[in-house]
């Protein structure tokens, strides 16, 4: 004769298994069929089911850290920038725009800047969130932001250059890596890559 608890235990498994039987009859074979009747359309619960469920859940999240990201990038960029430009070296080598928006490097006065450490080539990704960043005289910050859709040599396309960033915005990513700068060149706008302006 079995014990009290080997019964107790046997009955706690049976009704553990016939639960598990249970609500997989009914969310696989039930409410699948319920939410096909008339009498259920336009009910939410079984609109899901009958579509599927779709968590966005974690988009948000990505979305939510993305932006703080680029917050605390922006906040940390803005402090690259002079009254001149976009400071390149600690001893006062900066990069601006001329009047038509063509790049150049200039030295100034300015002594220990604060400068950016600068994205290398091989991590220009396709898929990484860039943004530019340009600062007004009072330091008021205006951003576009966009992504690296396609590397080339040399360079990189972007959705960035739709948003019409001015030039002589700098082009960070969202761990205020300077990826380049951005020109006018032909009466287009282009971002003009680290080697080109480590060249000027």
């Amino acid at each position: 004769m079995a014990s009290p608890t080997i019964k107790l235990a046997g009955k706690l498994l049976g009704v553990l298994l016939l639960g598990g039987v249970g609500g997989v009859v009914l969310s696989e074979i039930v409410l699948p069929a319920l939410a096909g009747l008339p009498q259920f359309q336009g009910v939410p619960f079984f609109e899901r089911i009958k579509g599927g469920t779709t968590v966005i859940t974690r988009r948000e999240e990505v979305l939510i850290e993305e932006s703080e990201a680029i917050e605390k990038a922006v906040e940390k960029a803005r402090g690259f920038f002079t009254p001149d430009g976009l400071a390149l070296t600690t001893d006062g080598v900066v990069g601006a725009v001329n009047d038509r928006g063509a790049l150049f490097s200039k030295r100034t006065e300015a002594r220990n800047l604060a400068v950016p450490s600068f994205l290398s080539d091989e991590k220009i990704r396709v898929g990484k969130v860039i943004f530019s960043l340009i600062v007004d005289a009072e330091g008021s910050p205006t951003i576009a932001i966009g992504v690296i859709t396609e590397k080339q040599d040399g360079g990189f396309s972007t959705t960035l250059l739709a948003q019409n960033p001015p030039p002589g915005s700098a082009v960070f990513t969202t761990k205020a890596e300077l990826v380049g700068m951005v020109a006018r060149e032909t009466g287009k706008l282009r971002i003009v890559p680290i080697k080109e302006i480590q060249a000027l």
